[in-house]
């Protein structure tokens, strides 16, 4: 049975919300300016060492974050930090932590890795070939405050429709932080 890519659709929703209040301008993709940092996410992702961002913007009176959350009656949740390696909206090099609860159980979790400034090829997690360790998982008010770590191996997808190639991985060990905005 094919794993669910809950982080990989996330981040999907997540350019087509930040492109529809104008967020993604400037060529390739790049974000239109700096936006409010609302979440650091530190470590290695393959080769790569360094901080990313996440981040929430405001155009217009609307805004959109890349740290969110959603939930339903029931106790279904839905959390995301999509963080970027500047303090701008960009694809390329950028990083998604996704995970659904039900209650306090844990459905699934994803980490996607960016490399590219296209949404392919990426680099996602596979069943469980990622630990996420939750430190903090705090509601105030309308917004979560989101802490953990996620260490792993995550599998290089080269299409929209492709599976994980299991033989094409790169390492990950990553600490985050984050405000999550509800959706």
């Amino acid at each position: 049975m094919r794993k669910r890519r809950t982080g990989f659709w996330a981040s999907v929703f997540l350019v087509v919300s930040l492109v529809s209040i104008g967020g993604c301008g400037g060529s390739g993709g790049d974000g239109g300016g700096d936006a409010e940092v609302v979440g650091t996410v530190k470590g290695k992702v393959g080769d790569v060492e360094g901080q990313w961002y996440a981040i929430k913007i405001e155009q217009n009176g609307i805004s959109a974050a890349s740290s969110n959350y959603s939930s339903m009656p029931g106790g279904l949740a839905d959390y995301t930090i999509q963080a970027h390696e500047g303090r701008r909206f960009s694809i390329s090099n950028s990083v998604s932590i996704s995970m659904q609860y039900l209650g306090d159980r844990v459905l699934s979790s994803d980490v996607t890795y960016f490399p590219e400034q296209g949404m392919v090829p990426h680099y996602t997690s596979d069943e469980n070939s990622v630990a996420i360790a939750m430190t903090t998982m705090e509601k105030i008010g309308d917004v979560y405050k989101l802490a953990g770590t996620a260490q792993g191996k995550l599998y290089r997808v080269a299409s929209m429709t492709g599976d994980p190639d299991l033989s094409d991985s790169i390492d990950v060990a990553i600490a985050f932080e984050a405000d999550a905005y509800l959706e």
